[in-house]
């Protein structure tokens, strides 16, 4: 949260800068020529010594001209102040750039120098508290309500549904495929879940109708309107259409989400709607070559043969392309713009100016379209290990985009497997544990997770 906080120095002692500096050329000539790289370009400068420009003017154009810079800026403009000799200035600045420092230092919690973690370390991990946000500081940054971030600091930040199937078949050739080690993916994302205040609801053991049941309900809950987020999450067998139930039949992706869009669910327009799915998207051959003997099964079903089960859509809804459909009846607007499909229905095709029925989603997948992902019998698998380490260690310091960047690394370790991130975020999501806009009273929220269907 240190992008806009290096500022707050410059902003409080502006008139003084102003004020007090000597000589704004010595500044520009320093910003210019004597630092590489230079902060000032050869157009910057020639607006900053401007005919007839006074001291005063020229100081407030080169400040707000490095205002546009980044948090490097700070620090630049202290050394420079110091190499001009406007010691005094300097000063002014120093505790902020101290204060700036200190936050640079406070590293994200690095996991552990072999990944997957030992048994030892992922049970410590899961019996830890979240690390809370210092609310002092957070206030004081004012990014709970900064443009460019999503509110969240709500007293039950919102929904949060997990469908954990374990038990399959037996249907057609395919085994009864257990997956076993799914229970603990589903407790430790259980868990840092709740202490990310959301309500989270538990499914266990889910047919592919009641999948599509339970997305459609959930689009329903009473409280979207006063929540901030959405998250929903499936661990399951997957394959490159879309996520088994336990009955055998495959739920399409876009089936399920289309429930949450901004035209079917309006009251989580504006709101971050995060979906993680835990499953294979491939047919590929299993890879032998894991460090984790023994323990390590992909998330696809087999059949009896060894081979992946056929893996067809059987979603009664066939229509795909929701996106595309769901512009076909928009109203009349000034401006008319066509797509570039060449299948947009015409060149005037017109676009509706407000929130994009596909904005505000994060899909976080387990593995790229065509690839297995793999689970642990013992500790669950790699992808939902690494999400919960994250967050229950750095949430309080990182925004998600950034968080699931370590994910994936995280998850690539063993070269074997890498998740994916889609996202049509268009701000920084912080979930500010501990944060709240108003403090939350008992039975506010659902503190601990409701199983629903064991």
């Amino acid at each position: 949260m240190a992008e806009e906080a290096w500022k707050e120095g410059i902003r409080k002692n502006f008139s003084s800068i102003i004020k007090e500096v000597a000589n704004p050329d010595d500044l520009v000539e320093y910003f210019h020529h004597t630092i590489t790289p230079p902060l000032l370009n050869d157009d910057q400068v020639a607006k900053i010594q401007a005919v007839n420009a006074t001291k005063k003017t020229k100081t407030r154009s080169l400040i707000n001209t490095l205002m546009y810079g980044d948090e490097t800026v700070l620090s630049e403009l202290v050394k420079g102040l110091r190499a001009t000799k406007n010691e005094n200035v300097a000063k002014l600045l120093e505790p902020y750039e101290e204060k700036l420092t200190q936050q640079r230092t406070k590293k994200l919690h690095l996991p552990p120098k072999v990944w997957p973690p030992s048994t030892k370390e992922l049970d410590e991990m899961h019996e830890a508290n979240i690390e809370q946000c210092d609310v002092a500081d957070v206030s004081k940054s004012g990014y709970t309500e900064h443009a460019e971030v999503y509110t969240m600091t709500a007293k039950r930040r919102g929904l949060a549904v997990i469908i954990n199937n374990k038990i399959f078949g037996p249907f057609g050739k395919a085994n009864r495929s257990e997956r076993t080690g799914t229970d603990l993916d589903r407790n430790k994302l259980s868990r840092v879940l709740s202490q990310l205040h959301f309500t989270v609801r538990i499914y266990n053991n889910v047919t592919s109708a009641d999948m599509l049941k339970i997305a459609e309900e959930s689009s329903t809950w009473q409280h979207h309107e006063e929540s901030d987020c959405f998250v929903f999450v499936v661990l399951s067998h997957g394959c490159t259409s879309g996520i088994y139930g336990t009955d055998g039949n495959v739920v399409h992706v876009d089936n399920i989400v289309k429930n949450f869009n901004n035209e079917n669910c309006p009251k989580l327009t504006g709101k971050p709607k995060i979906f993680l799915f835990q499953a294979c998207r491939s047919s590929s051959e299993i890879n032998n070559e894991l460090n984790e003997s023994g323990n390590v099964r992909p998330d696809c079903m087999e059949t009896s043969e060894g081979s992946e089960a056929s893996c067809q859509d059987n979603d009664d809804d066939d229509d795909d392309d929701d996106v595309s459909k769901a512009f076909e009846n928009l109203p009349n607007d000034t401006d008319r713009i066509q797509a570039d499909s060449g299948v947009d229905g015409g060149p005037n095709k017109q676009i509706k100016k407000s929130s994009h029925i596909a904005s505000d989603f994060l899909f976080a997948y387990a593995t790229p379209e065509g690839y297995r992902s793999y689970r642990n019998e013992k500790r669950g698998s790699w992808f939902i290990q690494a999400i919960v380490w994250v967050l229950k260690y750095n949430a309080n310091k990182a925004h998600l985009q950034d968080l699931m960047t370590e994910v994936n690394r995280y998850v690539s370790t063993q070269n074997v497997q890498v998740s994916e991130i889609r996202t049509t975020l268009h701000k920084r999501l912080y979930f500010f544990p501990g944060v709240f806009n108003n403090p939350p009273e008992e039975n506010d929220y659902i503190d601990e997770p409701e199983t629903v269907k064991q």
